[in-house]
């Protein structure tokens, strides 16, 4: 077999890409990877299709939301340019393939393309609940336009290109079920959790300084200011470390809030570490922390990468009480669930933890971790996409 996965990713740090492949791997399979290299990338025993990141420029903006609201959805997604650069590529590709995996919707058209060309069949793999994807952002304008504009464009485009895959998978049962009720599909999209590799951890227990970790994207849908704003309200043993890949604005503000605050000595910016690198290095910290408000079914049924990273780390896990994280922390008593995105409620329950507590949660995620591995998750890709 010669497997063929497509993402609009950086692909030596795109962790649900880099999980299928080793699982075809392990059964001795080719595969080819589409996506972005940035220069001194490398990835081994994989053949790569590299894809131009296209960044449009500002005057685009205002062309593509028209684009979006008046053309069919495929023309319009033929004419945005990071699209049509990578039609254009693979277009020309000669490799015969027998399976093609699209990462997310805006990869679907070039999946399906690429499938009726070479006569196979493809799957899609949908990470996010897209058509209310969009956080707010506070301005008005911009937030308006990714509602009733990029959303709808992005539902138009899975209505279109879902029910012809031949195999759907998404990170968990709340997505799952509206995929299934949105686009009336016979068959309910297979769950194939986030989760990572097993890697063994130590247990490290609580010193005088309990730190909280929150690593992955840097941005607005994080509401990483009210963390930064609960840490005044937090007892002084406790110290903050916000770790990834920034948007510069949203970073800055950040900043700018520690300055006010006068908390500089007890929050540390650091950048994103190698994909290799993420469960070791989160287990240097104490408590996982992802706590967002809950704007869309996109975050209220959220399970991400770093809730299952940080469990495999070995670290107590302060994440929001959403349906998907809560009856997993509910399972495995290795986490605690703030009921508010608020700095007053991340800081009262962060306080109503004792030593002791952490530590016998950071114990209950090593244990949850030989469960939550990709080791046990990978059967449910091969079977969903029909390759077994």
């Amino acid at each position: 077999m010669h497997i063929c996965i497509i993402a609009y990713k950086r692909l030596v740090s795109e962790s649900r890409v880099l999980r299928q492949v080793r699982t075809f791997h392990k059964l001795g399979w080719k595969v080819t990877l589409a996506g972005f290299i940035h220069p001194g990338d490398s990835l081994d025993d994989v053949s790569v299709i590299p894809l131009q990141q296209v960044e449009p420029r500002r005057t685009w903006t205002i062309p593509q939301a028209l684009a979006r609201s008046v053309l069919s959805a495929k023309l319009a997604w033929g004419l945005h340019p990071q699209n049509k650069a990578a039609r254009a590529v693979l277009h020309d590709v000669q490799t015969r393939f027998d399976y093609v995996i699209a990462h997310d919707w805006p990869c679907a058209p070039l999946a399906q393309e690429l499938a009726e060309r070479q006569g196979i069949s493809f799957g899609i793999d949908v990470h996010e609940y897209a058509r209310q994807q969009s956080c707010p952002t506070g301005k008005w304008l911009r937030d308006t336009v990714n509602r009733h504009v990029h959303g709808r464009h992005a539902d138009a485009i899975q209505r279109y290109y879902l029910p012809k895959a031949n195999g759907i998978t998404t990170v968990c049962d709340g997505i799952a079920d509206l995929l299934q009720r949105d686009y009336a599909l016979t068959e309910r999209p297979r769950v194939v959790r986030s989760v990572p590799f097993y890697t063994k951890c130590s247990f490290n227990p609580c010193t005088e300084k309990i730190k909280i970790l929150y690593h992955g994207m840097v941005d607005y849908s994080r509401r990483l200011e009210v963390l930064i704003r609960a840490i005044p309200l937090l007892d002084d043993k406790f110290i903050v470390e916000i770790r990834g890949p920034e948007n510069k604005i949203y970073l800055d503000g950040l900043k700018k809030i520690v300055s006010e605050l006068g908390v500089e000595n007890r929050v540390e910016f650091s950048p994103q570490v190698p994909f290799s690198e993420i469960i070791s290095e989160a287990n240097k910290a104490d408590i996982g922390y992802e706590v967002v408000d809950g704007f869309s079914p996109q975050h209220q049924f959220m399970l991400p990468n770093k809730f299952f990273e940080n469990t495999m780390a070995g670290l107590a896990l302060c994440v929001s009480n959403f349906r998907e994280m809560a009856r997993v922390i509910e399972k495995y008593h290795h986490g605690i669930c703030v009921e508010t995105c608020s700095p007053e409620a991340v800081a009262t329950t962060l306080n109503s933890l004792s030593c002791e507590q952490i530590n016998n949660m950071k114990k209950a995620s090593l244990l949850a971790a030989k469960d939550l591995c990709w080791e046990k998750e990978e059967r449910n890709m091969l079977d969903a996409y029909h390759l077994i």
